[in-house]
């Protein structure tokens, strides 16, 4: 089954269609334990709208599970965003905090090396937004990047992620 196959899947969409099909690099794969996470680089500009598209500025919050080498954490900190990473692998953590620090948004980026099956996303969000002074018109921002076949595992969290 191919994406455009998927239910809610639309490659016509603005989002969508700045995230071009590109090869997959798996670095973790494990069933039993309930995660895969592939890993592909994010150009510059692609972060950089994605992040203007979803309309984000200070006061808002963005949880990427998966955060490979935190491009998106630092496109989401330049926008004035707290961004939140969790990613396993530790090469990939440390590239991000050296993207971070290299682009001087280090103190607006958070990196955990953690199963994000584990974390309690609405939670972080919520403690991270009443952190800090948030502006009623600020918006958060969940980011997977996830094989078809995981966000399919993943489905209910994410509706209720979504009820929020």
């Amino acid at each position: 089954m191919s994406y455009e196959d998927q239910d809610g899947i639309d490659p016509d969409d603005e989002l969508y269609a700045v995230a071009p099909t590109r090869r997959r690099v798996m670095i973790a794969f494990d069933w039993g334990r309930g995660y895969v996470s592939p890993f592909q680089p994010t150009a510059d500009d692609t972060s950089d709208a994605i992040m203007t598209r979803a309309g984000l500025g200070p006061g808002s919050v963005v949880v990427d599970l998966g955060s490979g080498d935190g491009i998106l954490l630092v496109a989401a900190a330049q926008k004035g965003a707290h961004a939140i990473g969790y990613e396993l692998s530790s090469e990939l953590n440390e590239k991000a905090h050296r993207r971070a620090a290299d682009q001087g948004v280090l103190d607006r980026i958070q990196i955990y090396d953690q199963d994000f099956t584990e974390v309690d996303v609405l939670g972080v969000i919520e403690e991270a937004a009443g952190s800090r002074l948030q502006d009623r018109n600020s918006r958060n921002l969940i980011v997977m990047y996830l094989l078809p076949e995981f966000l399919l595992k993943m489905l209910d969290k994410v509706q209720r992620w979504l009820q929020l």
